[in-house]
């Protein structure tokens, strides 16, 4: 046993008398002495209110400052103090703790197995916060969960990104806060690498290999800072819809919402074609939206991702004959062409013989004069030699002179004849050829409708034929001799385009019966200012008049002793007056001009004898004109103020004019003639055009039918519009009269 623990056993009285011998000392005197001991001279007396806890050890005195863990209880209150901030965390490790003093007790509510890094309030604010097991927010430079990692490497990948922002706070410097915070925790760590740009992902880092940085997956994978979504770097991206949502995240996550990338959709082709789909051959970054300079035809790329046909340059419809052309140097086919880049046109169509000017291709509307071979004929087309007629296939006999007229979507052809060909043959027959406006030249014929027929019981039809339009409807005339009432029918029909049916359909039949057998030689129609149709017909001693009112039947009139043949209407019928002045002619002798009122079903010798006097061969009115063919040689265009003289050198057949305001000023300013014409040689189709008061110009036009050598032209029309200029032309075949023809020529304007 320790000598001094057994003399504390020895009451001090006691041994005060043993050692000195001195006289005996009371209890109370003893332990007054005994509390003013001060042995460890610490200053506090072993009694007393504010006694020594421990008079043997001067770490220990009351009111002293309590040290924190250094073992002691230095205040005598409470004992020693080791977890300073009150977190449950002591800043020494209980193994050290308890070897430092006999007095060192581990507290019960300090965890005993895990050391707070930052035990003092007055070293750090935030103390208490920081121990083991703490959320430890990124960036704030504070090492609150102790574990001694770096603050500013998130994910731990080995990359710190380069600036930081903490709420609003104005973005930090990455190097300077890491220094930092090294240096304030007292921290050994490895020198890091700059540049994540996510800081929240250990596979996003500048470290990744670019081979395994994915496209069109939203994520920058190795921070190079490229447009995820712009693989070839060209700044145009593929597939808005499909891509739009990821890449406003793909800006959101990389590029704090604001993208430093042109946002620029329709990229047709933004990646090798590494499937061999036939784009092998394209550069990606050369393929974009409007990269027109890069657009080479025919090579099978897409330059400027136009989805158009790169074998049709113009755009026309039409691809040339041959892929073998300037600027494919891959290979490249339409069919290819089209599967690879995924478009779908509709089929080919091929001959275009100049795939630069979208005006040219086969079938295009040629245009008089110009020089050039729009329809890809193979023909120069120049003054001398346009567009050869088209022909429709069918077989004609004795085909009656066609007469055109357009409505607001069709142009018509109007004409009859002993017997056509549809496919049947169909006897005495009459017929309305109808052609689309926006098609080309051989422009697909609709519903042809039959405008009389008389197969089953042949009923001869008449000389002519007529055709007026207005709006969708048109109306037809002929005539036609019964083939059991004795008489002679003048005819007209309305016709009205149908939206629904897609076809033309007969409306209404008005007809005027005389009881008189002739044999019709002109028929003349004309519509009046109301839209109503009027119509005349005549023989060489018959004249029939006819205003269609859509009454069955209609008013009509004959004059039995007259001597005629040809005859027209003066001037338009006047519906207000109702009375309409129309002429009949004896060819070659004379005219004379009559009063119809279909009121009083009548017709009286006018007292305006406009032509009388005149001598014609033919005459019909249009649009206030008269296109008179005289005899001897050369035609006669009679207008309201003046008349122009045509073709005086030529014995004229057949002649039919239209006036086209070329220049906007509603007058009648370019005039153009279709005529069949004889100069010694043989008919032959001729068209006269230009300014009558300035010079005209004339052109012939090649009437010929390979499979029908040696037609002779007969009779021409001609129609002119804002769109086109058409012209038809019927013929003969001597050789085989039932191989008759009539064909036409659409002409396009400059």
């Amino acid at each position: 046993m320790r000598t001094d623990i057994a003399l504390r056993l020895v009451p001090l009285a006691a041994l005060a008398l043993i050692a000195t011998g001195c006289a005996y000392v009371g209890q109370s005197s003893f332990e007054d002495k005994q509390s003013s001991l001060d042995q460890d001279n610490d200053g506090a007396l072993l009694g007393g209110n504010n006694k020594d806890c421990d008079d043997k050890n001067d770490n220990k005195t009351p009111g002293a400052a309590e040290i924190p863990s250094d073992g002691w209880d230095n205040d005598c209150l409470a004992g020693d103090v080791v977890d300073v901030d009150g977190d449950g965390y002591a800043g020494i490790s209980r193994e050290v703790y308890l070897e430092l003093t006999p007095d060192a007790v581990w507290p019960t509510d300090v965890d005993p197995d895990q050391v707070d890094c930052m035990d003092d309030p007055a070293q750090h604010e935030r103390a208490a916060d920081i121990h083991p097991g703490a959320t430890d927010s990124p960036y704030d430079g504070i090492d609150a969960n102790c574990l001694g990692d770096n603050d500013f490497d998130v994910d731990g990948d080995g990359y710190l990104p380069d600036t930081f922002q903490l709420g609003t706070e104005p973005a930090v410097d990455t190097r300077i806060a890491f220094d930092a915070y090294v240096l304030e925790w007292g921290l050994d760590l490895p020198n890091p690498s700059y540049g994540d740009c996510d800081d929240f992902d250990e596979l996003v880092h500048p470290g990744v290999p670019v081979e395994d940085d994915e496209w069109y997956d939203g994520i920058d994978q190795n921070c190079d800072g490229n447009n995820d979504f712009d693989q070839d770097g060209d700044e145009f991206m593929p597939g808005e819809e499909q891509y739009a949502i990821a890449f406003d995240d793909f800006v959101g996550a990389f590029h704090n919402g604001v993208s430093p990338f042109p946002v620029q959709w329709g990229d047709c082709l933004d990646a090798p074609d590494e499937d061999d789909q036939g784009r092998d051959f394209a550069v990606p970054a050369e393929v974009y939206p409007g990269n027109v300079a890069d657009e080479v035809p025919y090579d099978g790329v897409d330059s400027d991702c136009g989805q158009d046909n790169d074998f049709d340059q113009d755009g026309d419809g039409f691809m040339p004959d041959s892929a073998s052309l300037p600027g494919n140097l891959n290979g490249a086919t339409f069919d290819g062409y089209a599967s690879a880049w995924g478009y779908v046109f509709a089929d080919p169509v091929y001959g275009d013989c100049d795939d630069t000017d979208p005006d040219v291709w086969p079938g295009a509307l040629e245009i008089l004069g110009d020089g050039v071979d729009r329809d890809c004929s193979g023909e120069a087309q120049d003054s001398e030699n346009i567009t050869p007629f088209g022909f429709d296939g069918m077989t004609w006999d004795n085909p009656r002179p066609p007469k055109l007229a357009a409505t607001n979507s069709h142009y018509i052809l109007a004409t009859a004849a002993e017997q056509i060909d549809f496919g049947a043959v169909q006897s005495d027959v009459g017929v309305a050829v109808v052609f689309a406006q926006d098609s080309g030249a051989d422009a697909a014929r609709l519903g042809a409708p039959v405008l009389w027929q008389g197969n089953t019981n042949p009923q001869p039809l008449g000389a002519a034929v007529d055709v007026v339009a207005d709006g969708d409807t048109f109306w037809a005339s002929t005539s036609y001799t019964h083939y059991t009432n004795p008489g002679s029918y003048l005819m007209v029909r309305r016709v009205q385009w149908d939206v629904q049916a897609a076809a033309y359909l007969m409306i209404a039949l008005d007809y005027a019966f005389t009881g008189v057998t002739y044999d019709s030689l002109d028929v003349d129609l004309v519509l009046d200012s109301a839209g109503d149709p009027w119509a005349v017909s005549c023989g060489l001693d018959t004249l029939q008049s006819l205003k269609g009112t859509g009454a069955f039947p209609a008013p009509a009139d004959d004059l039995s002793a007259l001597s005629g043949g040809l005859c027209f209407w003066e001037s338009e019928p006047d519906p207000v007056a109702d009375l309409g002045l129309l002429t009949l002619c004896a060819p070659d002798v004379n005219c004379e001009s009559y009063d119809y009122d279909p009121v009083s079903e009548s017709l009286a010798l006018s007292a305006s004898q406009p032509s009388s006097g005149g001598q014609y061969t033919a005459v019909d009115y249009r649009d206030g004109w008269l296109n008179a063919i005289t005899p001897g040689g050369g035609a006669t265009l009679i207008g309201p103020t003046d008349s122009h003289l045509v073709l005086q050198d030529a014995t004229v057949l057949s002649i039919d004019a239209d006036w086209r305001d070329t220049t906007g000023d509603l007058v009648e300013d370019t005039l153009y003639i279709a005529a069949v014409i004889d100069r010694g040689a043989g008919n032959e189709v001729v068209m006269v055009y230009g300014d009558p008061d300035v010079a005209l110009t004339e052109i012939a036009l090649p009437y010929e039918d390979v499979t029908r050598p040696g037609l002779i032209p007969e009779a021409a029309a001609i129609l002119t519009d804002n769109n086109r200029l058409f012209l038809a032309v019927s013929g003969s075949n001597p050789s085989t009269p039932t191989e008759d023809a009539v064909g036409w020529i659409f002409l396009g304007w400059d």
